[in-house]
């Protein structure tokens, strides 16, 4: 939306913690906030080089919170759930990852199958007889067709053949 002024910027808190150094935080407002952020639930008072207005009403807030043990479980609990959630998306990401990496293991295979067939002297319409998961038709004349697809390993035709069609293995 061209009126949106709203902008987002995220970091990753772990990664910034050996940035954020007390000797260079009391200029900069960005680290500042990423002191708040990594360690406002420990801080037992606002520290002295703390001094943008809107961090020290946060770090009092926090405080509230700490000192009514009913919001200080309503606040653990939120963080309990954000740690599951992530968790969650995690394991959801990494048994994608296995996924995709098993067909793109299986596409290779389809496309050395093609070249050793190739080399083996198979015709083309042999060749295009064969059943395959993944390559369609045009894939496959082009890898028995392209004489610079000759030398490739399978890995090298596969990546071609993703940068020019991104949703192959989904195919």
């Amino acid at each position: 939306m061209p009126y949106n002024k709203m902008n987002w910027v995220i970091f990753e808190l772990e990664k910034f913690k050996k940035q954020v150094k007390v000797d260079n935080i009391k200029e900069e407002i960005k680290l500042q906030w990423l002191h708040f952020f990594i360690h406002c639930g420990k801080e037992t008072s606002i520290p002295d080089f703390i001094t943008e207005k809107n961090i020290k009403t946060s770090y009092n807030i926090m405080y509230s919170i700490f000192q009514n043990p009913e919001l200080q479980a309503r606040y653990e609990n939120s963080l309990a759930r954000v740690k599951e959630r992530n968790s969650y998306y995690e394991r959801r990401g990494e048994k994608k990852g296995i996924l995709i990496g098993k067909k793109r293991g299986e596409l290779e295979g389809e496309i050395t199958k093609i070249q050793d067939f190739k080399k083996l002297g198979l015709s083309s319409s042999q060749i295009y007889s064969m059943s395959y998961k993944y390559l369609k038709t045009n894939h496959i004349k082009r890898i028995l067709e392209e004489e610079s697809w000759n030398k490739l390993n399978s890995g090298a035709i596969f990546e071609v053949l993703q940068k020019e069609s991104p949703k192959i293995i989904e195919e």
